[in-house]
């Protein structure tokens, strides 16, 4: 939003169309990775932790927030950005591909982050785990 704002004047309401929608999507998600935190511990990134076993409810709120600040069509970060994206003049070709890399990066990175969260074996021993050889 901030290199398109450079580039050309830029209404008011199209750009707080776009950072509402990614701030309600990052308040729901920090706010149920924290009810995550407090009944689990520790969360790292470094493993896949299988939460969704014992927590759908938050795995399901932080996936439409995953989605939601990546710009999925049901946010309205995704009518901000093209909103943003009509902004772009027809001749400037490199800053749109930046502008679009920039999303589709963000978007891996969000949903990369919840299927380390939610995704694999549990951490827990207790629950059923499906073996490659099986």
């Amino acid at each position: 939003a901030l290199s398109v704002a450079f580039n050309s004047p830029i209404d008011v309401p199209s750009t707080l169309l776009y950072l509402g929608g990614i701030y309600v999507a990052a308040g729901v998600g920090v706010f149920a990775l924290e009810r995550l935190r407090r009944h689990e511990g520790r969360i790292d990134l470094t493993r896949f932790h299988g939460h969704f076993y014992e927590h759908p409810r938050i795995s399901f709120a932080v996936l439409l927030a995953s989605l939601g600040i990546s710009g999925f069509p049901i946010t309205t970060a995704f009518l901000g950005e093209d909103l943003l994206f009509s902004h772009i003049k027809q001749d400037q070709l490199g800053l749109a591909v930046l502008f679009a890399l920039s999303f589709v990066v963000d978007g891996l990175a969000a949903v990369r982050i919840f299927a380390r969260i939610f995704f694999g074996p549990h951490v827990k021993n207790y629950h059923e785990v499906a073996y490659r050889s099986s």
